[in-house]
């Protein structure tokens, strides 16, 4: 079978889908599960269980945002945008927002500013892993 990463989107979920259902007649038949028709191959490999969901994402932000540094946090966003298909990138953006930047904020009042620095460390992060913003 010919290989698939998850960047490449609905691609990579029918491979999933390939390789988890067992005796598939059609495309159709992939996306459906307890006889629900889902519209896409990501949607219903959330349904069976074989990805992570952006709740999952958003929990994991949620924990790091308690216990970890904003420069910590924002690595990790970084990451989750870098390596994970998030539905929702911009709900998390806005949620973990004054976690991310809370040590920026000692000196600056701006939230225009600490947007901008918060996308700026972002825009780094991704290039240094060959992605961009």
């Amino acid at each position: 079978m010919v290989q698939a990463h998850p960047a490449e989107g609905e691609r990579y979920y029918l491979r999933v889908l390939l390789n988890h259902v067992r005796g598939p007649t059609s495309y159709l038949n992939l996306k459906m599960y307890r006889d629900v028709t889902y519209d896409t191959f990501r949607d219903a490999c959330e349904a069976m269980g074989f990805i992570e969901t952006d709740k999952t994402l958003d929990d994991c932000l949620a924990e790091s945002a308690e216990y970890i540094m904003p420069v910590s946090i924002r690595r990790l966003y970084a990451m989750i945008l870098a390596c994970y298909e998030c539905a929702n990138a911009r709900s998390l953006y806005d949620k973990y927002f004054d976690a991310a930047v809370e040590d920026y904020r000692r000196d600056i009042d701006s939230h225009r500013v600490l947007e901008q620095m918060l996308l700026r460390d972002l825009s780094d992060r991704l290039a240094g892993m060959g992605k961009d913003i």
